[in-house]
């Protein structure tokens, strides 16, 4: 590969971020009411896109490392759907628990959830916080937001239930 950047060690570090690896332990407390949960998992989501912005902007900005990237990334089952992969199978486990509303396409939220958490990180990295506040408020807002749209008929549930 001429740009001298093997895409196996870009993919290799964002598996070791210690982000995703605090977004994926954000999915074990079963205990905790659905509402922090979901909170946690959120918050995890926003720390760990904000933390791969570097990784990605190298990806995006080199086509040969791209075009590689993609290749392995879909032979590996490694890349950028891989944390949107992993909120779907945890809104999935949601679902059985009965702890959202069956009728959720958990692949869609988990699009939703990603795409806003990775919106929120990268907003922070280009406009000032008061900036940033007034697009779109707080994490707390976007996730009362956001818990209509998991529980909808599933019992309600308050970010502090």
């Amino acid at each position: 590969m001429e740009s001298g950047r093997d895409p196996h060690v870009v993919l290799a570090h964002v598996e070791g971020l210690d982000e995703l690896q605090v977004l994926r332990a954000a999915f074990e407390p079963d205990g905790l009411p659905f509402g922090e949960q979901f909170t946690t998992v959120f918050t995890a989501a926003i720390a760990f896109y904000r933390a791969a912005i570097p990784l990605r902007a190298l990806v995006l900005t080199d086509h040969e490392l791209a075009a590689a990237n993609l290749r392995i990334a879909g032979t590996t089952g490694l890349g950028p759907q891989l944390p949107v992969l992993e909120v779907a199978h945890w809104l999935e486990h949601q679902r059985r628990q009965g702890r959202i509303d069956p009728a959720v396409d958990v692949q869609a939220m988990a699009v939703t959830v990603c795409g806003t958490a990775d919106y929120v990180a990268t907003l922070h990295l280009v406009v000032d916080p008061e900036t940033a506040r007034a697009t779109y408020g707080d994490v707390d807002r976007l996730v009362a937001h956001l818990l209509p749209l998991l529980v909808g008929s599933a019992a309600p549930v308050a970010v502090d239930d």
